[in-house]
């Protein structure tokens, strides 16, 4: 396995910052879901 080779700080390194990506992401979907049906509202 290459995870038990990795130092455990560069594991948690890399795990940290592809939360913050898949959060990012997310947070983004949202918004963008959110403006979408904020101008389907409002063309009403």
């Amino acid at each position: 396995m290459e995870a038990a080779t990795m130092p455990t700080s560069d594991m948690h390194r890399r795990r940290r910052s592809r939360n913050i990506a898949l959060g990012l992401a997310l947070a983004a979907w949202v918004v963008i879901i959110f403006l979408v049906s904020l101008v389907k509202v409002s063309g009403q």
